[in-house]
């Protein structure tokens, strides 16, 4: 009995302890929990102000300095190319969508053949069985006849674009940067002077280049209803892109770098050393901009003092 007595009084001390243990582990864990929640939060500002660099290095890329713009052509359109004599088309050697150049055989009436003949200028007497381009190329836009058809005097053959009497930038885009510059519609680099005129060029070879693009080709197409003052020979309207005709050294820059002044000067400094600027672009969170001094700084300052006079 006095053994059964002591074993019972060890498990008791055993379950005692293994209680004590675990309060004690309890305490411990609550006591590293209120540790952690009762910890002051960082300073968000503090965290913020450890993100901004006090400069930032500057990124160089080249620039087009691209920008859409309207030319105006004044005498575009369709020209209708009308028959000259009546008679059967014995031969038609078009379709709709050819280029055709000067000295090609367009139809026979009769079994006469009629040919392209190109010149600056159109020919002061009219020659029967020729038909006038004012470009060495041209598109057909449309045919009027079929092979076998009775044509009469004055009657419509088919249709090529008209010619040009002038194009012209509308209105010019403002704050260019400074460079020699051209007209790209589609493909194709169109020559224009400073006041924003297309030169002909040699052969009339930029009206060629305008005649032969598809714009035009959609402008001037029967299914496009802004094209019906055009078919009369009136004028139309083209989307082009002015640009640089050669690239050149823009850099890339946060807007929080630069400083504007009331009277629209802008700069940026480097170490505090002011730098004068011209802004000739931007895009969300980035700004183009162009150095006036020779010397371009390596880093500039991320955020500059915004009261700094940029002379």
């Amino acid at each position: 009995m006095k053994r059964v007595v002591e074993k019972i009084k060890l498990v008791g001390c055993s379950r005692n302890l293994t209680a004590v243990a675990t309060l004690v582990i309890l305490a411990f864990i609550l006591g590293v929990v209120v540790s952690f929640l009762l910890r002051p939060s960082p300073n968000p500002h503090n965290l913020g102000a450890s993100q901004d660099p006090a400069t930032i290095p500057i990124n160089h890329q080249k620039s087009l300095d691209a920008r859409m713009t309207t030319l105006q052509i004044t005498g575009g359109g369709e020209r209708h190319i009308q028959s000259k004599v009546s008679g059967v088309v014995t031969a038609l050697n078009v379709q709709s969508g050819q280029v055709v150049k000067s000295g090609d055989t367009a139809l026979e009436i009769n079994g006469q053949k009629i040919t392209f003949s190109y010149s600056a200028s159109p020919p002061f007497e009219n020659v029967d069985h020729s038909i006038w381009i004012q470009t060495p190329e041209v598109t057909v836009t449309s045919i009027n006849v079929a092979l076998g058809d009775d044509v009469t005097q004055g009657s419509t053959l088919f249709n090529i674009p008209n010619s040009i009497k002038e194009a012209k930038i509308s209105n010019i885009p403002t704050n260019l940067i400074d460079g020699e510059r051209i007209l790209v519609i589609d493909d194709k680099q169109i020559t224009v002077n400073s006041t924003g005129i297309v030169d002909p060029g040699e052969n009339n070879s930029n009206y060629t280049a305008i005649l032969a693009s598809n714009t035009y080709s959609s402008a001037i197409s029967p299914t496009n209803s802004s094209s019906s003052q055009s078919k009369t020979g009136g004028s139309i309207e083209l989307n082009a892109r002015f640009q640089l005709k050669t690239p050149v050294d823009v850099v890339v820059v946060n807007p929080s770098s630069i400083i504007t002044n009331d009277d629209m000067k802008s700069c940026v400094t480097s170490s505090g050393k002011v730098y004068k600027i011209d802004i000739v672009g931007s895009e969300i969170g980035r700004s183009f901009i162009k150095f006036n001094d020779e010397k371009v700084p390596e880093n500039i300052d991320y955020k500059p003092k915004m009261e700094t006079k940029c002379q």
